[in-house]
C-alpha cells in the first residue's frame, strides 16, 4: 500500500488515453499527471486505488526534450489541459499513436 503524499521516482512508459502520462509502481499502473513518456521523475502520490495509482510530477530528473513550459498559469490546477507542458509537434505524435491505438482494439 502507497500512502498520499508518499513520492516514488517513476520512469514514464507512455501516455494513458485520457491525457495522463503512464508507469508502474510495484506491478501497478501508475496515471501521472505532467509526466511525458521516457522521462525519470519524482511524483507525489495523489490517491490510490485498488487496482491503480494516481500521482503527479513534482520533479523531472531526466526531463524529455519535448517538454515546454506551459502558457496558461493556471496549468495543473484545473487540470483541463493536460498537454502544455509539452511541444504541440509532440502531442500530436502522442495523440495520433492514442486514436491508431483505440481503432486496433
Amino acid at each position: 500500500m502507497t500512502s498520499v503524499g508518499t513520492t516514488l521516482q517513476l520512469r514514464i512508459d507512455s501516455m494513458g488515453r485520457l491525457g495522463d502520462a503512464m508507469a508502474s509502481h510495484n506491478g501497478k499502473p501508475v496515471f501521472v499527471f505532467g509526466g511525458i513518456p521516457g522521462e525519470l521523475v519524482v511524483a507525489t502520490v495523489l490517491k490510490e486505488h485498488r487496482n491503480y495509482i494516481v500521482a503527479r510530477v513534482i520533479e523531472a530528473l531526466e526531463p524529455s526534450t519535448h517538454r515546454s513550459t506551459p502558457p496558461c498559469i493556471y496549468f495543473g490546477e484545473c487540470t483541463g489541459c493536460q498537454w502544455q507542458h509539452m511541444d504541440y509537434t509532440h502531442q500530436l505524435e502522442l495523440k495520433q499513436h492514442i486514436v491508431e491505438d483505440a481503432l486496433q482494439r
